[in-house]
């Protein structure tokens, strides 16, 4: 079963700022490792969002080991679907959580648990 990650801000993110922020913790904290695909929906579309971005996290040969796909909801409202793939892939759904939270000024949390925080800086 999916879980979902919500982070609500006090800033407005654009899709722009938040595809500048994914760019910047591949490079910074991941090391490369995930490839970034961000795709607008078109009208009608059924999509998770009007924004939305496909994470796909691979090893040191180009595999795939798990993949995300996050999105704004609006543009105080960041959201993250996870299940599965083990805890580097979790991990890294906590990395970004946390970032959008510290960066947007916001908090963060999980529908799988009444965990509720802000953004830490350095925390991963």
């Amino acid at each position: 079963m999916a879980n979902h990650a919500y982070v609500k801000t006090r800033k407005k993110m654009t899709p722009e700022a938040v595809t500048e922020l994914l760019d910047r913790l591949n490079q910074t904290i991941f090391k490369g490792c995930l490839q970034v695909e961000y795709s607008k929906a078109k009208p009608g579309d059924n999509s998770w969002g009007p924004h939305v971005w496909v994470l796909t996290a691979v090893d040191d040969k180009g595999e795939e080991v798990g993949s995300r796909v996050c999105w704004l909801n609006t543009e105080r409202s960041f959201e993250i679907r996870h299940g599965g793939g083990g805890n580097f892939i979790w991990w890294i759904d906590c990395a970004i959580c946390n970032e959008v939270a510290l960066v947007f000024n916001g908090t963060w949390k999980d529908d799988g648990s009444e965990m509720k925080e802000k953004g830490t800086p350095g925390k991963y």
